[in-house]
């Protein structure tokens, strides 16, 4: 949600990510590939609880806000929310448990 935050407190900004931010999240998914699934659920769990946090500090005046990605691919902060697939809709009390169940599930199929 860095990007839509990025949207409310900039004017028109571009949101492609940098060079520095696509090393960042490779070194992030290194960095961990060792991790248990447990170290992962629970990795993710913080992350989602950071993002749903974000999003819900983000005023509905502020959804109609633009920046861009790309050349010439306007986006607004509504945009950014519901384009990411990685952003779960549901209640910051209720992501730990259902990231247990998620694994749960994972595990049971996989």
């Amino acid at each position: 949600m860095e990007k839509a935050v990025l949207i409310t407190k900039e004017d028109d900004p571009n949101i492609t990510r940098s060079d520095v931010e696509n090393d960042r999240r490779t070194a992030a998914v290194v960095d961990h590939a060792g991790d248990s699934l447990d170290e992962l659920v629970k990795s993710l769990a913080v992350a989602n609880e950071s993002a749903v946090k974000a999003t819900g500090e983000i005023a509905a005046s502020d959804l109609a806000k633009q920046g861009y990605r790309c050349e010439n691919n306007p986006m607004t902060v509504e945009g950014v929310i519901t384009f990411w697939p990685s952003t779960w809709k549901f209640t910051p009390g209720e992501s730990q448990s259902r990231a247990n169940r998620s694994a749960s599930h994972n595990r049971s199929v996989g």
